[in-house]
């Protein structure tokens, strides 16, 4: 043990001030750490009138955290021999100086108000609520580190402030950087108040050096800063009692293991220049060679694997081997969260459970998010995705019990109108699904009224009191509170959202939803969530947390070039050169704890492994640059290697092509067969098989814009709106009847009264429909052009001697079996035209071009669209065809060549009449039994969702023998 700046004092000896000095103690930061450390609270507390006293009450330790004290107390029992003593007090510092929390939040609002205020940090930072919420963090934590680096000298330190600025930028980058070195000295001197921040904490400090009765120890193993030392020294001569910081001795870890030092001389010498590590190496192997050397070799093994997967395993296998040796206690270091969550999911499978010290942040958690997602409800007015997500969550309308059957109302009304987002379109959507008499529909309706309401209140601007107020008001209406507080994590939500609403209840300042949403963000950001109430010899640790700890084993998951050393950003207000000149804590601080964490842990801990990715996709990932110098240094030495690659498997999956599917289920031959199912039929059985007798549907989406699917639907709802109602006229017989029913009294047709009643009904269509999706305003304009050519058509085809007869028909036609049994063909037919002599003609609106629905009818029975109408229609048709609408190829003649017919191949009857020969001879042997194979061609394959299910392209040939049975 090594005692620094001044000898420790003798209790017994009260000789006066200079005798009670502060102390700054090194101390190996191994196993010798806590036996050192009790040893000297038990000689600090010990009584000189009464020296076989056990009262130790008078001493105070400050630890890093309340973690270290149960450590203490062991240590202390054993360096008392195992008798018992009154304990000392184990306190953090917070808790010590009794700081308030809700100060920090206080100042960051204050901060928050003048940032916002200042047209300068608007125009160098953003006016982003976000930004200027990080902003005020970072310079209420610079303020912080300035207030105790200063040490109470403010001027002093501002002079050494404009002196290191100065000395390290130009004068041209100076002068840039002066206005934001007077914000940021403007805003610490207002932060010097004895209510906020550090400020505050050195007042409590020092009250407590005024008032204090007993020695005091402050373990800092990372080091000591310059205002640790100064308040010590003040402790000491205001109380005359000893004050003394324990720091690590990088140095003592080298006595048994010098190759630590060797890897990574920056420990013991931060600013000197280190000799090559060659010649680091041959020193180290000279030591190593000594004879009857004490020197202990590496125990560290670095895994390294190809991908995530791979190393996952790897560390769950390492992991349960250490578990099977006998080691009760593990810690798996979280270097790579993302890996480190796929081990504990491969623990848990095989039921070993972590204890997560080191948790995640709350912001990352499904509690904070269903929280958050609320907020971006109201601000998005309710975006579709959003709604159906955060009513989906688990903790939302906790207190309805058919909560699934509410959600799936809403979600169908949203997809059924095509809403994207709008409070007061979803209101409509789901009130017009109420009124048609849905199921589970008015409570749908409740729980949106419910909604809309609260997010009204949400909207307007107001003080935090106000919205935190509305945030627990949403926790009771909505049902979150008791969903959150029958989950661990969300009991960790509801007490962040408490504190906060406690630290900032009084507070003046005023915010609009953006920012205080900011705000809400930010403080789940800073916040954690573990699993501390499990007790388990498996402990996922941060490398910090496994400082001072000892471990049977340990393992380092992501040891590679971007987990360590961590980043850790101390802000972009100060270089790191003026931070050096002040006495702030720089990254290079940073590295060289994460550093010295690491050689403890080697040095403390039996079997140490770390987990290595090599490659991430496609690029290769180093190697931690910390453990790389350690590899090669060893490697020079001549020791045994550190890095392990993947070990080969034993068992060898062959490979095998599957057969293709072929299945037969006479069984499901569905009841009735619509024109669409037919066409499956003749594209591929198996998709007939799939979609049509298992019903096998892709679930429905709402589209984030409208399509060609929906163009097509707003023209056939134009034109049978425009037929049915502004041209009854027109409506020559109802379906089925002869020409003799029809009445020559047909007013003459007029393109110009046509073209405006289309017109209004394209406009009185889209009037609703654009208020749920303004996105269809092009479709409108679209249309509308259309409207000539169209007109000019239906000129012409009167002037043929066709009439509009009938539109959107349902018709269904029963189908007897061959070999018994039978089902219904059914189909909806966009229209139906009849001319003088009582001959009709099917028309069915499709807004393709003309080659390719004439390409589609070049080989008949392959497209059978209109031939399976054919069927349908009692009497027969005597013609049909497709009627392709669409943009006219010059704009400058909008009627010209808008509109196409493609007739089905003739002679239609006979066409028809071979579809109805091969439909029942397919459908009859599918009742029989016949297999359904995958034969589609490529082009249907291409665009088919059952591509996955069938793996043709992917499955071996069946033996070349046909089989006449298959369909």
């Amino acid at each position: 043990m090594q005692k620094t700046q001044g000898a420790l004092p003798d209790p017994a000896a009260g000789s006066g001030v200079d005798d009670v000095a502060d102390s700054e103690l090194r101390l190996a930061p191994d196993g010798r750490w806590w036996p050192a450390v009790a040893a000297l609270v038990r000689d600090l507390g010990r009584d000189p009138e009464n020296p076989d006293a056990r009262d130790l009450r008078r001493v105070v330790v400050i630890v890093p955290g309340m973690l270290y004290a149960p450590m203490l107390r062991e240590a202390l029992h054993d360096a008392l021999g195992g008798d018992a003593c009154i304990a000392p007090r184990v306190l953090t510092l917070d808790a010590w100086a009794d700081v308030e929390p809700a100060l920090v939040q206080k100042q960051r609002a204050e901060l928050f108000q003048a940032l916002r205020d200042s047209t300068w940090v608007r125009e160098r930072f953003g006016s982003q609520a976000g930004a200027l919420w990080a902003l005020a963090r970072d310079i209420a934590f610079l303020s912080d580190e300035l207030t105790l680096a200063a040490c109470g000298a403010a001027e002093a330190f501002e002079g050494r402030w404009r002196a290191a600025v100065q000395h390290n930028f130009s004068h041209r980058a100076a002068a840039a950087g002066d206005l934001q070195s007077q914000l940021v000295l403007a805003l610490w001197r207002a932060g010097l108040s004895p209510e906020l921040g550090a400020a505050h904490l050195r007042e409590r400090l020092e009250q407590r050096a005024r008032r204090a009765e007993g020695p005091l120890v402050w373990l800092a193993p990372q080091g000591a800063a310059p205002w640790q030392h100064a308040f010590c020294r003040a402790y000491s001569t205001s109380s005359r009692q000893p004050a003394c910081l324990v720091v690590a001795d990088p140095q003592a870890l080298g006595d048994q293991r010098p190759w630590l030092l060797a890897a990574w001389p920056e420990l013991t010498a931060p600013d000197a220049m280190a000799p090559p590590i060659a010649a680091r190496a041959r020193s180290l192997a000279l030591t190593m060679q000594a004879p009857q050397s004490a020197v202990q070799r590496p125990q560290l093994q670095i895994l390294r694997r190809d991908s995530l997967e791979e190393e996952a395993a790897a560390a769950a296998g390492w992991t349960v081997d250490r578990l099977r040796a006998g080691c009760r206690s593990i810690a798996l270091v979280a270097l790579d969260r993302l890996t480190a969550r796929r081990v504990r999911a491969l623990l848990d499978r095989v039921g070993i459970l972590v204890a997560d010290e080191s948790g995640w942040k709350l912001s990352t958690t499904s509690a904070a998010a269903a929280v958050m997602r609320w907020i971006d409800l109201v601000i998005s007015d309710f975006e579709h995705r959003d709604l159906l997500d955060w009513l989906r969550s688990p903790f939302t309308l906790a207190c309805e019990d058919d909560k699934a059957t509410i959600v799936e109302s809403i979600g169908s009304a949203l997809l059924e109108d095509g809403v994207h987002a709008g409070m007061p379109a979803v209101r409509t959507a789901v009130a017009r699904r109420a009124r048609a008499g849905a199921a589970t529909a008015t409570a749908a309706q409740r729980v949106i009224e419910q909604m809309v309401g609260l997010a009204h209140s949400w909207q307007a601007s107001g003080s935090l009191g106000r919205f935190l107020g509305l945030l627990n008001s949403t926790f009771d209406q909505m049902g979150m509170r008791l969903a959150l507080a029958a989950d661990p994590v969300g009991r960790n939500v509801l007490t962040a959202v408490q504190q906060l609403h406690d630290q900032l209840i009084g507070s003046p300042l005023r915010l609009d939803l953006v920012e205080f949403r900011a705000l809400l963000a930010e403080h789940f950001e800073e916040l954690g969530s573990g699993s501390r109430d499990i007790d388990s010899p498996v402990v996922m640790t941060t490398l910090a947390g496994t400082r001072l700890r000892r471990f049977d084993a340990a393992l380092l998951i992501g040891a590679d070039a971007d987990h360590l050393p961590g980043t850790r950003s101390s802000g972009g207000l100060l270089a790191n050169s003026v931070r050096r000149e002040l006495g702030l804590r720089t990254e290079a601080d940073s590295v060289r704890e994460q550093t010295l964490d690491l050689a403890g842990l080697l040095a403390t801990a039996p079997a140490v492994a770390a987990t290595w990715r090599c490659r991430r996709h496609d690029e290769p990932l180093p190697l931690s640059p910390l453990l790389d110098r350690l590899v090669l240094l060893t490697e020079l030495a001549g020791l045994e290697p550190l890095v392990h690659g993947p070990i080969a498997s034993w068992h060898r999956v062959p490979a095998t092509v599957s057969l293709p599917r072929t299945p037969s289920a006479a069984g499901l031959l569905p009841q009735g067969i619509s024109a669409s199912a037919c066409q499956d039929l003749i594209d591929c059985p198996y998709r007939f098989f799939g979609l049509r007798m298992l019903g096998l549907r892709e679930i429905p989406h709402l589209r984030p814009k409208p399509d060609k699917r929906d163009f097509g639907l707003l023209l056939h709802a134009v034109l049978f709106e425009y037929h049915r109602t502004h041209r009854p006229d027109t409506q020559v017989a109802p379906v089925g009847m002869g020409a003799a029913a029809r009445t020559d009294a047909t007013p003459r047709f007029t393109p110009g009264a046509a073209h405006v009643q289309l017109r209004r009904v394209v406009d009185e269509l889209f009037a609703p429909l654009l208020q749920q999706q303004p996105a269809l305003i092009g479709y409108r304009q679209r249309l509308r052009t259309l409207l000539p050519g169209y007109v000019e058509w239906l000129r012409t085809s009167e002037q043929d001697g066709w009439r509009w007869q009938a539109g959107e028909l349902m018709l269904r036609r029963p189908w007897a079996l061959a070999g018994g049994g039978g089902l219904e063909l059914q189909g909806r037919i966009d229209r139906i035209d009849v001319n003088a002599q009582g001959q009709r003609r099917i028309l069915d609106y499709k807004a393709r071009d003309v080659a390719s629905l004439r390409k589609s009818q070049r080989e008949p029975g392959e497209d059978v669209q209109l031939l399976f109408y054919g069927l349908l229609l009692d009497p027969p048709a005597q013609e049909a065809a497709y009627l392709s609408v669409q943009r006219p190829p010059d704009p400058r003649i909008p009627g010209r060549k808008v509109v196409n017919l493609v007739p089905a191949p003739a002679p239609f009857a006979e066409h028809v009449s071979a579809l109805a020969t091969r439909l029942g001879e397919d459908l009859a042997r599918i009742a029989a039994g016949a297999s359904l194979p995958a034969n589609g061609a490529e082009t249907i394959c291409r665009r088919c969702e059952l591509r996955s299910l069938c793996r043709r392209g992917f499955t071996a040939p069946k033996s070349k023998q046909r089989d006449d049975r298959a369909v």
